[in-house]
């Protein structure tokens, strides 16, 4: 079994550090579990090489008033895929509370519009010339490209 664990604190009283670390978990879509004393998360399963990480976030008073908060993460797979992959669903979960932290949280209607932008971005990064749009078909055909992505 692959884990990881990660600590640190923030200048938050423990009610505030774990609605924020709430907000967190769903802004990256995840389900989200409330444990009383933190959250407990996971992946949906997907085929691929990686089992889903499973995620316990956990809130304790910290120095000066702050919050100690923990995420511990693991899944069913053993070796260095495995370990990395949990290792990067902790880096990620981390990189986000402390990036709402730094920014303040974000109303519900911004968040929808952040997700709405990389739609965009694809729709723009679409092939606009026959060829390339040829090119697109025949990559698609072949199995690397999604429906969603040959537009």
């Amino acid at each position: 079994m692959s884990r990881h664990e990660d600590t640190f604190q923030l200048p938050l009283a423990p009610a505030e550090a774990k609605n924020l670390c709430g907000q967190a978990i769903t802004s990256l879509n995840w389900p989200i579990v409330d444990l009383g004393y933190g959250w407990s998360t996971s992946e949906s399963f997907g085929f691929g090489f990686t089992w889903p990480v499973s995620m316990q976030v956990r809130i304790d008073f910290g120095d000066g008033g702050g919050s100690r908060i923990t995420i511990f993460a693991s899944n069913f797979g053993f070796g260095p895929i495995q370990k990395s992959h949990v290792t990067g669903k902790v880096r990620i979960l981390r990189q986000r509370i402390e990036q709402m932290f730094q920014n303040g949280p974000q109303p519900a209607g911004s968040q929808q519009q952040q997700q709405a932008h990389p739609q965009q971005s694809q729709q723009q990064s679409a092939p606009s010339s026959p060829s390339q749009q040829s090119k697109a078909e025949e990559i698609f055909r072949n199995g690397i490209l999604l429906d969603t992505e040959k537009k």
